[in-house]
């Protein structure tokens, strides 16, 4: 995280370009694994070696299923682990404010608008993985007796048990936090580009938001 955070606000310009290499190459493949996350959940039968990559991309989409929350919780409820679902950004917030920690009893502090840009790089690169997680409550399938359950937890019915009601309720409450949040941020900040550049602060801006302005360009949009 440290060196994640280190070249992000790095001097593009005095970067080799092994490095900038590295860091381009490294950026795409945080999409595609996150694109083959979304491919792994359609009904498909998966051949090898295929299907074994995709069941290692289980972590990176934050499927804990892999992981024994039974450590943290003691009762293995599905609505718990949907929280630890949603809560995946905020602790990589949490992690990146650590980090920040460290750099500044270490000498080498960090100014607030290259944290704004390491947390918009981090936000970006779980777009993908945030907006397919929030709604998976409202992935459902059909049974023979005509009712639904949900894709990853067979045994809850949709729509009609206690526990798919508080996962649908914190549904609503990760759309609102997340995809349309960010989405409205970001369209907003870009409307308001042109106008907060001619200003004073256009230096700080540029800064602030590298991960969204420096990444695209009218020309090309990755």
């Amino acid at each position: 995280m440290i060196f994640m955070l280190l070249l992000v606000n790095s001097d593009l310009s005095q970067q080799s370009l092994n490095i900038m290499t590295a860091v381009a190459v490294g950026s795409q493949m945080v999409m595609a694994i996150q694109a083959l996350g979304a491919i792994r959940q359609l009904k498909v039968h998966w051949v090898e070696p295929v299907a074994s990559v995709l069941e290692l991309l289980k972590l990176i989409n934050f499927d804990f299923d892999i992981v024994n929350l039974n450590c943290f919780y003691p009762s293995d409820y599905p609505v718990v682990k949907f929280v630890f679902q949603l809560l995946a950004y905020p602790f990589c917030v949490a992690v990146l404010g650590i980090t920040w920690a460290i750099l500044y009893f270490a000498k080498r502090p960090v100014r607030f608008d290259s944290m704004f840009n390491s947390n918009g790089a981090i936000l970006f690169a779980l777009f993908i993985t945030l907006t397919l997680t929030v709604l998976l409550p409202f992935q459902c399938e059909g049974n023979p007796n005509g009712t639904t359950s949900m894709v990853t937890h067979p045994g809850i019915i949709c729509y009609a048990s206690a526990q798919h009601v508080e996962m649908v309720a914190l549904t609503l409450l990760g759309v609102l936090a997340y995809p349309v949040t960010i989405i409205t941020w970001i369209g907003w900040t870009t409307l308001k580009y042109p106008s907060r550049i001619s200003t004073g602060k256009g230096l700080q801006l540029v800064q602030r938001y590298r991960f969204l302005f420096n990444r695209f360009h009218p020309h090309a949009y990755y």
